[in-house]
């Protein structure tokens, strides 16, 4: 006998997108069916690094713009072996035919929120995109699940898995899944 609420299997991504995120996309409609993206405009790398600052302290925002400007040099550098992985792997990195595509403002503005409430999820999944601010995440109709490209907490932040193989930690080279709360 069914429930009188059904629960939706319905899953939602929210992200900026990329060629890394698609890759999780794509792979995530294949395992487990249809998603809906719900795609964000960027958030400009100067916000970023003031929002940094504010929360975590000048020293910490100066980290990160030295990680950016080593991330875009590393991408150009590494550009060739990047194609071949991913052509070795056969990952789809462009949304496929028909998927389904929200474009909003912002993960915490009132269209991200509507778009949620219109599909009415079982979970939304954050891939690459900005942090959701306290209010935004206390009116998230289901589980929300944040994919990091790293191990946490010991690798935060952007490029994790890179920092750890940069540093010879292998044990801690992988992917976090967790839940938002």
């Amino acid at each position: 006998m069914a429930s009188a609420v059904e629960k939706s299997a319905a899953i939602v991504i929210v992200t900026e997108g990329g060629p890394h995120i698609w890759a999780i996309v794509n792979a995530i409609a294949d395992q487990f069916g249809p998603v809906s993206v719900i795609l964000e405009s960027p958030e400009s790398k100067k916000q970023l690094l003031l929002g940094r600052a504010r929360r975590q302290g000048l020293f910490s925002a100066i980290g990160q713009l030295g990680t950016m400007v080593l991330t875009r040099l590393g991408k150009r550098f590494f550009a060739g072996h990047a194609e071949r992985l991913i052509a070795d792997q056969k990952l789809e990195t462009e949304p496929k035919p028909g998927q389904k595509i929200i474009h909003v403002s912002s993960a915490n503005a009132a269209d991200c929120l509507q778009a949620i409430a219109d599909i009415r999820p079982g979970v939304v999944l954050l891939a690459g995109c900005r942090l959701l601010s306290r209010q935004t995440l206390a009116q998230m109709p289901c589980p929300v699940l944040n994919y990091h490209a790293g191990i946490a907490p010991k690798y935060r932040g952007m490029n994790g898995g890179y920092w750890a193989l940069a540093s010879g930690d292998l044990q801690n080279f992988g992917t976090t899944v967790h839940l938002v709360d």
